[in-house]
């Protein structure tokens, strides 16, 4: 929600950055200085920005359709994916829905599965400019999604935005207030659920049924 690209360059492709349950951006705009700094002119009320002091209002869970960014920004039947929407995205790639170890994309993609670009790669050039995460269908190697390593924001800060990707499912976490399930990627790792907290500001991919 709010990239106009997969990829070419972080301030095209990432999107706008929402706490759990806020159908609008805490900020009036972002200018990013590199891959990994960004300043921000926050809205009326959100000088502190994404902060643990300030979380979201909404806490009924899961997301509702009035509270889902994806269906207040796109209309339609577009949504918010569940947590078991990626766990089910990582088994149609890898075959396999918990934690996992992607590989780094060193050839032309001949087959289904999870995989690290850099944002240098020469190869798949419909993904270059930005690190991200590819994730390949084992069944038909054109059925793509990418997700940027775009990081997220804690407080006022950008953090983690060249090394971490931070996407906001619509599942919520039982066993905690303001929180909710993510999918998230650094390093080796792919985790396809985990817990986040709600007043962080996340990317949102949407699907649509």
């Amino acid at each position: 929600v709010g990239a106009t690209t997969v990829a070419g360059s972080y301030e095209t492709c990432s999107g706008d950055y929402f706490a759990w349950g806020e159908t609008q951006p805490r900020y009036l705009s972002i200018t990013r200085s590199s891959a990994s700094e960004a300043t921000f002119s926050w809205k009326n009320g959100y000088t502190d920005g994404y902060s643990e002091s300030n979380p979201p209002s909404y806490d009924s869970k899961p997301l509702d359709a009035a509270h889902d960014a994806a269906t207040a920004n796109w209309g339609g039947t577009w949504r918010t994916p569940t947590e078991d929407e990626y766990k089910a995205l990582a088994v149609a790639c890898s075959g396999n829905s918990d934690s996992q170890t992607p590989v780094w994309l060193t050839n032309t993609i001949t087959e289904g599965g999870i995989y690290f670009l850099s944002s240098t790669q020469t190869i798949e050039t419909a993904y270059t400019g930005v690190d991200g995460l590819l994730f390949v269908s084992k069944d038909d190697i054109s059925k793509r999604v990418f997700f940027p390593r775009c990081g997220h924001i804690n407080d006022t800060k950008l953090v983690y935005a060249d090394l971490r990707g931070y996407y906001w499912s619509s599942s919520d976490v039982k066993t905690f207030t303001h929180s909710g399930c993510n999918l998230y990627f650094h390093g080796t790792l792919v985790m396809p659920s985990v817990s986040s907290n709600s007043w962080l500001g996340e990317l949102v991919r949407p699907v649509s049924d």
